[in-house]
């Protein structure tokens, strides 16, 4: 057996073993709700993300682009729903065990219940069937791109050693993560599972939301003006640079940059910085700044902002 385990599943492994048992389980439902909970904000902001993507396939300007990278982020969701729905069904399997319904979760949390466990992931050979699946997920994947493949490699070797076949096979991995381990740790494993698959999966269909973009549509995604002072406070004959910008500081949006009336060149990353010598007169002070930019559809913007400095004696 394998003994480089990860730092939640040596975590598990002490609480199903610790003599406190009380304790053992309240730290096993604060960990299993973390974990759900991290799980259903991560499958929301995927969610949003494939829904835009989606939505390009009928956009002109990212129609190509999207048809190439929607299905591939398409398929990745399908795959992660095939597994995290078997993982679902392991965690009703559990909970039935011990007298609970998946919609309350009171009973498991009240006793430490190893037979449930036991019956499931080895009498069952559910722990082996598990990492079979968690597997199938990765190879699955690979075949989806070149670039997953590339990327997968040595990001699974690195974060999730589990689902490493030259580290685990299945026996070696249901024996190190489920060997006496309680009903209540046990559903905090299958979580722990569950939230790296939708990791995995919100990485790359983040990946294919940003591919789908018009090369130079990925210079930036949204528009905001940066206009900055490297202080609003000096002294009588200080010096003070404003700094001015646009969305991600690209020279792609063409910005423009008028400030105190003088026209200021940006420089290679789309930023101008303008320096001056404050007045000799203790007060306070304004500068206009007006930025001109282009949008990728065309259309020029402008934005005007009055900065304040205050000169000090």
């Amino acid at each position: 057996m394998k003994y480089a385990i990860s730092g939640l599943a040596i975590l598990l492994f002490f609480i199903s073993c610790a003599g406190d048992s009380n304790r053992d389980l309240i730290i096993s439902k604060s960990t299993l709700n973390s974990l759900d909970q991290s799980s259903k904000t991560i499958n929301e902001i995927t969610t949003d993300y494939r829904k835009q993507l989606f939505e390009r396939l009928n956009d002109v300007s990212t129609a190509e682009q999207a048809a190439v990278w929607q299905p591939k982020a398409a398929k990745v969701s399908e795959l992660a729903s095939s597994t995290t729905g078997y993982i679902y069904k392991l965690k009703n399997q559990l909970r039935e065990a011990v007298g609970n319904s998946i919609s309350g979760e009171a009973s498991v949390f009240e006793s430490d219940n190893y037979n449930a466990v036991n019956e499931i992931f080895f009498q069952q050979k559910n722990g082996e069937e598990l990492h079979r699946q968690l597997r199938r997920f990765i190879d699955s994947v690979n075949t989806v791109d070149p670039w997953l493949k590339n990327r997968y490699a040595a990001f699974v070797s690195d974060k999730f050693d589990y689902l490493d076949s030259a580290k685990y096979n299945d026996k070696e991995f249901a024996q190190t993560f489920f060997t006496q381990v309680s009903t209540a740790a046990a559903l905090s494993l299958l979580a722990k599972f569950e939230n790296d698959i939708r990791n995995i999966e919100k990485d790359i269909v983040t990946y294919c939301y940003y591919s789908s973009l018009p090369a130079c549509n990925l210079h930036y995604e949204s528009f905001q003006t940066i206009i900055a002072l490297n202080s609003n406070c000096v002294k009588v004959g200080d010096e003070i640079e404003i700094n001015a910008g646009v969305g991600s500081f690209s020279t792609a949006s063409q910005p423009k940059f008028t400030i105190d009336g003088k026209l200021i060149s940006s420089d290679e990353n789309g930023i101008a910085a303008y320096k001056f010598k404050t007045p000799l007169k203790a007060g306070k002070y304004t500068k206009s700044v007006k930025i001109e930019y282009v949008k990728p559809d065309g259309t020029k913007e402008s934005v005007t902002k009055n900065i304040e400095y205050t000169v000090i004696e």
